[in-house]
């Protein structure tokens, strides 16, 4: 190998050296550890939001009670940063991106990812950032609602944050984020059955008829951006 040759090699093996390096740091700064530290939501009893593909849903400040009353859920979440040490205080510029809603055990998908929505921006300059978006998803969950911070519910302090009595169902009853004769199937097995879960009762009154019916066949073909 020629005097030049090895020069080449010496440089190409600084160089991936340097980008592993960078990619390594990179991947470990990128998100603050972070947790909940606290949240406001004006929810007293369990309410349903029925969400759609493209995002023409209801916001959570347009949820509905059993009863047919609209209230407004807004979600108001605190970020705080925290070391090994333990925490250090709120947490300025927490990507919108990395905090979400989560349905564990139901089928509520959002277009982009498994959760129901993403916050509607990155933290202010005193850790706060709200959820009051339509969520493009579809599926349906009758479970609590969770916050997760990254992968984590509450984030890395394990807070004791309570989880939210706020459901959700769509036309898209499958889940598969978009509105199509799948779902009329589905719709079809639960009609007029008053044991049928929340997934046909799209009005979200206690039952299923010929007006959940109307919602489901004004969204099909609706689908995810």
């Amino acid at each position: 190998m020629s005097n030049r040759d090895r020069k080449r090699s010496v440089l190409l093996l600084v160089l991936i050296a340097f980008t592993a390096t960078f990619l390594a740091t990179k991947t470990t700064t990128a998100v603050p550890l972070a947790f909940v530290q606290e949240v406001q939501c004006n929810v007293t009893e369990p309410v349903c939001i029925l969400v759609i593909p493209d995002g023409s849903g209801m916001t959570f400040q347009e949820a509905r009670t059993l009863d047919g009353e609209v209230v407004d859920v807004t979600v108001s979440v605190l970020i705080w940063l925290v070391d090994e040490f333990g925490p250090i205080g709120p947490l300025a510029g927490f990507e919108a991106a990395h905090l979400t809603l989560q349905a564990p055990n139901g089928f509520t998908l959002g277009c982009a990812q498994d959760h129901v929505s993403a916050a509607d921006h990155d933290t202010d300059a005193d850790g706060w950032t709200e959820f009051t978006l339509a969520p493009r998803a579809g599926g349906w969950s009758q479970e609590l609602l969770e916050i997760y911070v990254v992968d984590d519910p509450a984030g890395a302090m394990g807070s004791d944050i309570p989880a939210l009595p706020i459901y959700f169902n769509s036309p898209d009853i499958n889940g598969d984020r978009q509105v199509n004769l799948s779902d009329v199937v589905l719709f079809a097995q639960d009609f007029g059955d008053p044991s049928a879960p929340i997934r046909s009762d799209l009005l979200w009154d206690g039952i299923i008829n010929l007006s959940d019916l109307v919602v489901l066949s004004q969204h099909l073909g609706v689908e995810c951006p």
